[in-house]
């Protein structure tokens, strides 16, 4: 799902969650792991995954545990990744 370009920080707030990486890293859509593509965010809440995410072409992975970030994206900590609530 493509979204017009929004801040990490700008996401961040919205689900009321931390996050590592630039404020003004930017998020152009929403995608499932075998899809995603620069720009797109992934969401991930099993270590089995984590790797795969971390790897994957999504530059935003939202992830229930912090851990190392790789260089060019952002992380995005939520305990309920997949379920993360809107304010």
């Amino acid at each position: 799902m493509q979204i017009n370009p929004t801040s990490l920080k700008d996401i961040a707030a919205i689900i009321s969650a931390k996050y590592i990486g630039n404020d003004n890293h930017i998020i152009t859509g929403f995608n499932e792991i075998h899809r995603v593509t620069k720009g797109d965010v992934v969401f991930v809440d099993h270590p089995k995954y984590y790797t795969k995410a971390l790897n994957s072409a999504a530059t935003t992975i939202i992830i229930n545990k912090e851990v190392d970030c790789p260089e060019g994206k952002a992380l995005i900590l939520h305990n309920e990744p997949l379920r993360p609530s809107i304010n």
